[in-house]
């Protein structure tokens, strides 16, 4: 008998335990994008094809840098070259801090005009870099 009424107070309780609420669960907030999307360039943002123009700029910002700093390494640019290259790559990274946020946030306008910011800036840095 006393099994019986152990047994029932232990479903009783299990019963009531189901009905409470959980406590809240702190989550860590899901962060929102920098880049905001008007509604007729929200439509496009996460294709293949976008992630591959955003590693092809990536790719292409990396190889001018890298240029940069080698013949910047090596005492071959001058001053007012140095200068010049160094502002062009700094902007081309702000275009492609932009081309990253304008994706997250699937802004094709931002997007397409930071990818084509980025292009023709990496192009003029290695216009006037020697030997690239």
């Amino acid at each position: 008998m006393f099994q019986v009424k152990l047994m029932l107070a232990f479903c009783a309780a299990l019963s009531l335990s189901a009905c409470q609420t959980p406590a809240p669960v702190d989550i860590m907030p899901v962060p929102q994008p920098i880049a905001t999307a008007s509604p007729a360039c929200s439509i496009v943002g996460n294709t293949l094809a976008d992630e591959k123009a955003l590693y092809g700029a990536e790719a292409a910002y990396n190889v001018v840098a890298d240029a940069y700093l080698t013949l910047d390494a090596k005492g071959q640019l001058t001053p007012s070259l140095k200068a010049s290259a160094r502002l062009k790559l700094l902007l081309a990274y702000d275009a492609l801090k932009v081309a990253r946020s304008a994706r997250l946030a699937a802004n094709a306008c931002t997007f397409g005009d930071a990818i084509s910011q980025l292009g023709s800036l990496v192009g003029e840095v290695k216009a006037i870099l020697p030997n690239i």
